[in-house]
């Protein structure tokens, strides 16, 4: 990538960047986005960047975090490729019913030594990770928090009409953030 810049979109796998010089280069990741309903927009994920000297014959790893999604039932949402958590609808009325719409958090954006999702390099081998992006979180409606961090997520916020329940936060880079467990009153819209 002599005087330019590589671009790697979502493709719901690796790409293998071959390192054909030895330099100093830039890694910039950016975690996936969750998108907001009745915005036309999306919130956005982390962003990271740093400088790494490699060495000619270097082979990496990136890996793009898939977008969350949006879900209407009281099922589960499944979370963006690269470690996005599932998503749901609120409960209201002590659990028995459900309303609004629910988002899942989106996935992760990472560069590596080796392949795979952050979930297959794992912990024991995170030396093998030199950049990672978190993806945005999940949310309720058209919620603008639960922002995705480099060094730690932006919380997120309870539905409205809710109680009895705590806010979502966002996690960081040694621990996971909690999720809400909103459970009583009826939605207010």
């Amino acid at each position: 990538i002599e005087g330019g810049a590589l671009s790697i979109g979502y493709t719901g796998t690796y790409d293998t960047i071959n390192i054909l010089k030895t330099g100093l280069y830039c890694l910039d990741v950016r975690g996936a986005g969750t998108p907001i309903i009745d915005v036309s927009a999306y919130r956005c994920g982390g962003r990271s960047y740093g400088y790494k000297l490699l060495k000619k014959g270097t082979v990496l790893h990136a890996c793009v975090g898939g977008a969350g999604k949006i879900g209407h039932s009281t099922s589960y949402i499944s979370g963006g490729f690269n470690g996005g958590a599932a998503g749901r609808s609120y409960p209201y009325n002590d659990g028995k019913a459900w309303a609004g719409t629910g988002m899942s958090a989106a996935g992760a954006t990472h560069i590596a030594l080796m392949k795979g999702t952050l979930r297959e390099i794992g912990a024991s081998r995170k030396s093998q990770i030199l950049i990672v992006a978190g993806g945005a979180g999940g949310g309720y409606y058209n919620d603008s928090k639960g922002l995705g961090g480099g060094l730690s997520g932006g919380d997120g916020n309870a539905p409205s009409g809710t109680s009895g329940g705590r806010v979502p936060t966002g996690g960081s880079q040694s621990i996971a953030g909690y999720d809400d467990h909103y459970y009583s009153s009826s939605p207010s819209g």
